[in-house]
């Protein structure tokens, strides 16, 4: 819940100073809009299934792209809402038949929030059985080193907020047995997926003492890390490998 919040925080201070959408999307947001410019014109539907605070859904539609979204957190549906895209709060078992219909949906680390992903990708497959699936999640043997080391973040990938971690093979597999035919690649993290040492430290002493200068020094912040962020993003690189895996799955 914390970690919600100051997703929300950020992103109102985003929003007031207007940072760019593709500046705020990390690197599996940005293959899959490559993916999309690929196989779909502008003016299609994206249904980004688990849209949080919809900088995805901010960038598909700058590019032309009618952006809908999903999310069962009720804050994020109105601040979503309230930009003026169409979003459904709930599961997307509840979604109505005809309330959307998609030639591409995206779903961007939600998996391992799921006890039941396959049945999610099914789910979605028989809801868009035309449309085209994108889906990322966290690489598993990243997530492995951090074990050995009793690392802090290890927390947020443990039950009850993670309870799967995913390597290119079950992926892979998750998305066939749901009926995609799918390609599924690493991704590299961005820097503003890495970020500055501190920087959440920074931010929240600024939100607590500073919050008058906070808007403009996010801006300053974000719209400066593909530049001083990325030593950081490359060290973590060589000593990590890629951070991430994305399907691309086409329905059989």
């Amino acid at each position: 819940m914390y970690e919600f919040q100051r997703r929300i925080s950020v992103h109102e201070e985003v929003q007031r100073t207007r940072v760019s959408p593709h500046t705020m999307l990390g690197g599996a947001g940005r293959k899959a809009l490559t993916v999309i410019q690929r196989a779909v014109p502008p003016g299609s539907v994206v249904f980004d299934i688990g849209c949080s605070v919809g900088y995805f859904l901010d960038a598909a539609d700058k590019l032309g792209y009618k952006a809908v979204g999903l999310d069962v957190a009720k804050p994020a549906v109105e601040l979503v809402r309230a930009k003026g895209y169409p979003v459904w709060h709930g599961t997307i078992d509840t979604v109505p038949q005809g309330w959307v219909e998609p030639q591409v949906c995206t779903c961007f680390f939600a998996l391992h929030h799921m006890t039941d992903p396959i049945g999610f990708l099914t789910a979605v497959r028989g809801k868009f059985p035309r449309a085209m699936f994108i889906v990322s999640e966290y690489r598993q043997d990243r997530l492995i080193r951090h074990k050995p080391n009793f690392d802090p973040l290890m927390g947020r990938n443990l039950p009850p907020r993670s309870y799967s971690w995913w390597n290119q093979q079950t992926l892979q597999t998750a998305m066939e047995r749901a009926g995609y035919e799918a390609k599924v690649t690493s991704i590299a993290a961005q820097p503003r997926e890495i970020g500055v040492p501190g920087a959440p430290s920074v931010y929240e002493g600024l939100h607590r003492y500073f919050r008058f200068a906070l808007p403009w020094l996010v801006a300053i912040y974000y719209n400066s890390l593909p530049f001083v962020g990325w030593p950081w993003a490359l060290y973590n690189r060589v000593r990590s490998g890629p951070a991430f895996i994305m399907a691309v799955g086409k329905p059989r």
